[in-house]
Order: C-alpha cells, then sequence, then structure tokens
C-alpha cells in the first residue's frame, strides 16, 4: 500500500549568515566561521617553551608529557617518567625475577625476551631470509622498513630536497637526526653534562647505549651461538667483530687479475674499479669541470681540493701559534710536536720492533701492515709498474718536462707534477 506524498512548504526566508566582529568576513556554515574565529583568537602558550596551540587539550596534554616534571618514580632505583605505563615497564624489564616475568621463547633458538615486540624482531633478523622491501631504484633490499627509507634518504634523494640536521656549535650537519645527537653527545657536551651508561658488573661507562649492549654481550654474557670464521677456527660473539677480523687477516684474490686484497668489500671496489664494463658504471660528475670519477669520495675529495673555497673550510687553529689544520689529528700531532716538552711526551712503542708514534691509531696501522702480514704475502710494486706511488716517482724522476700531463691550479699561476690537492690546501 502506498503511503500519499507529504507536501512540504518551501522555506522562502534564508537563515542569517555568520558575520565576524572584527572584519567584513561572512558565512552560512558554522564550521567556516569557527575556523575563521580560531585565526583572531591568542594562542595558547606553555610557560616552559615556545610552543603554543589554539586547543586548551592539546596545551594539557604538552604540559603533561613535554613540560612537567616527572611525577612516577621507581621504588627502587632513580629512575623518573611522565608516564605510569613507562614506569611499569621499567620495573618489570629492570626488578622483576626472572620466575615472576612471562617470557616470550623463540620456537627455532634458545633466545627468550620479556617484550612480545623484542621477539618479533628477533625472528626477522635471525631466522627470515626473505627481504620484503626493495628499492625501486637499485637492487637494494631489506628486511626492515626502517632501513629502506633511510637508504631511499641517503642514496637517492637530491641534496636541495634534503632536511638537513645542523649541528649548532659547529659547521657539522647530517641526514639522520640521530647522527646529529651522536655528534652533539661526542664533541660538544662536558663530561658532568653527558648522561653515562655504565656496566653494572664493571667499572665500564660509555655515552652510547649500544655501546653498553655490546660490551656486556662481549665481557659478561655467556651464550652457546657465536660467528665463526668460514676460513679459519676464529669465533666471537659479534658479528662486526668476525668482520674486522676478517678484514684483518684474510686475503681476497681477485679472479680477473693478480690482486689482492683485505676483506671482500675491497675486492669488490676494485673488481667495480678496474674490471666493470663501461655500461656498467655509475659514473660521478663534477658540476664545476669536465671531471668525473667511479667512486663518490674521489669525486668528493676532487671538489674539496679544486672548487671548494677555502673560507668554507673548517679550519682547527691551534691555540699556541698561528698554526691552521684542516683535520683534527694533524692538529693534534702538530700540539704534540710543537708545544709538548719531549719528556711529556707518551710515546707509543712497537713490541716487536723500534717503530714508535704519538696516535693509537698509527701504532695499530703498523701493526696490521708489518707484523701481520708475512713479507712473502705482500704484493710489491718494482719501478715499472704504474701503481700507487711508484706511479708518481715514475712521473717526477723518469719524464721528459714536455711528455708531463701537468696539473694547473684554478686560482693562481702554478702547476704541479704530482698532488694539486697538496697546493690548494697549503696556499
Amino acid at each position: 500500500m502506498n503511503k500519499p506524498a507529504v507536501e512540504l512548504p518551501c522555506v522562502s526566508n534564508i537563515p542569517e549568515a555568520y558575520r565576524c566582529s572584527e572584519c567584513r568576513f561572512e558565512t552560512n556554515l558554522m564550521t567556516d566561521f569557527k575556523e575563521h574565529s580560531d585565526s583572531w583568537v591568542e594562542p595558547y602558550n606553555c610557560a616552559n617553551c615556545n610552543f603554543e596551540t589554539f586547543s586548551q587539550l592539546v596545551l594539557m596534554k604538552h604540559m603533561l608529557v613535554r613540560c612537567s616534571i616527572a611525577m612516577f618514580r621507581c621504588e627502587h632505583c632513580p629512575y623518573l617518567s611522565k608516564r605510569a605505563n613507562n614506569l611499569k615497564m621499567h620495573t618489570m624489564l629492570r626488578h622483576f625475577p626472572d620466575e615472576k616475568i612471562r617470557w616470550f621463547k623463540c620456537e627455532q633458538c634458545p633466545y627468550k625476551a620479556k617484550r612480545k615486540n623484542n621477539l618479533q624482531n628477533h625472528v626477522i633478523a635471525k631466522h627470515c631470509t626473505a627481504k620484503h622491501f626493495e628499492c625501486e631504484q637499485c637492487p637494494y633490499k631489506t628486511k626492515w622498513d626502517y632501513d629502506l627509507k633511510k637508504h631511499k634518504l641517503i642514496k637517492h634523494t637530491p641534496l636541495a630536497n634534503i632536511k638537513w640536521f645542523q649541528c649548532e656549535h659547529c659547521v657539522y650537519r647530517s641526514k639522520l637526526p640521530h647522527n646529529l645527537k651522536n655528534h652533539v653527545i661526542s664533541m660538544h657536551k662536558r663530561p658532568d653534562e653527558i648522561k653515562w651508561f655504565e656496566c653494572d658488573q664493571c667499572p665500564y661507562k660509555t655515552k652510547r647505549k649500544a655501546h653498553l649492549k655490546t660490551h656486556v654481550v662481549a665481557k659478561h654474557t655467556v651464550c652457546d651461538s657465536s660467528f665463526e670464521c668460514e676460513f679459519c677456527p676464529f669465533k666471537t660473539k659479534l658479528k662486526h667483530y668476525l668482520k674486522a677480523h676478517v678484514t684483518a687477516m684474510h686475503w681476497f684474490e681477485c679472479d680477473q687479475c693478480a690482486y689482492k686484497g683485505k676483506g671482500p668489500d675491497l675486492l669488490k671496489k676494485h673488481a667495480y674499479t678496474k674490471h666493470a664494463a663501461p655500461h656498467e658504471i655509475k659514473w660521478f660528475k663534477c658540476e664545476q669541470c669536465p671531471y668525473k670519477s667511479k667512486r663518490k669520495t674521489y669525486l668528493r675529495n676532487h671538489v674539496e681540493a679544486i672548487h671548494l673555497l677555502l673560507k668554507k673550510t673548517k679550519w682547527f687553529k691551534c691555540e699556541q701559534c698561528a698554526f691552521e689544520s684542516r683535520g683534527r689529528v694533524g692538529l693534534k700531532i702538530h700540539a704534540i710536536m710543537q708545544h709538548t716538552a719531549p719528556e711529556d711526551i707518551k710515546w707509543l712503542e712497537c713490541q716487536q720492533c723500534s717503530y714508535r708514534t704519538v696516535l693509537k691509531q698509527y701504532l695499530a696501522a703498523h701493526v696490521r701492515r708489518s707484523q701481520q702480514t708475512p713479507l712473502d704475502r705482500i704484493k710489491w710494486f718494482k719501478c715499472e709498474q704504474l701503481l700507487g706511488v711508484v706511479k708518481t716517482h715514475i712521473i717526477v724522476k723518469h719524464t721528459s718536462t714536455e711528455d708531463i700531463g701537468w696539473l694547473q691550479c684554478g686560482q693562481c699561476s702554478d702547476k704541479t707534477k704530482e698532488v694539486l690537492k697538496t697546493h690548494v690546501i697549503a696556499r
């Protein structure tokens, strides 16, 4: 049965518009009028920082989370938190006996965790071989979404589109915020301002939480699983220790020439530089001259040496004389050798020969070169081979003046047979 249609009378009078008392703005929609009115209302400002908002609720949340004094205190240690759930999680992780904790155990190995997401990350990192996140611009693959985002930012984002994180104290800048944070802690904070991470089993302390975790695993943890070297009986608890061992102790031979390198990375770079087909090479070209390079670091060194204005260079100045250095290590060596009394110099001596130096890294490099590598395994370069220092020797000693490809300085009339970068830095 059909119901009769209901006739509605036409309303001829239009609702009165909303008019702003501060200007000539008017609208028939209340939402538009409210949005317009908010632009005239003075914002709510935080009393402890520069934060401002038009919402009292947002301000209250900000005051509670960001600018309030910690309200929740741990009963067992000095830990403070602004949120109750954070304190609850801290108490469970740090102060609960092991028998009262609900452990999340891995089904494939003895690993167990106090938090479910830690177990999930462990399974992905250790037992999952599939790499679901692929880069659209190169063959890079990873198990983690964050690593893919970081890869795209570092490798494929133009410099003009990058949001740089600039240090407030020096010229350092970074593409990633945690790198800037680590830089500030390492370079600009006084020891009394640093939050030290201390080992509860020995006097060791460090500025970074990751370093403390590495120390605990290496020194105080007994674990059945370890990383084994495939070339010798060496074992270690940490993956990056294994990589450092392989790089320092084992030679990798090129299957196309007589080259030998310590570490698979060096062999990979050699193969790309010397044996890659022209169509496989990704050239890095200088924007200011015809120079191009197969390595990004070579291009950066070229730009710094040839095109970078000296006034933009960060110089490390000596406090006792007019000496300047482009590197912190150079300034340190100068201070030791020129302004330190001979009896106050702490020499680091080699235990197997008469070599000595003032820098720890120089001694370590000497040991790697001279002691760990037998003489019969060293690849020596003779005068007739155009490699490394020998190439410079041949140009300087055995090449006639008319056959030399002179390197001309772009800022003066000087020219050189050897390294133009040294001249630019010195002048």
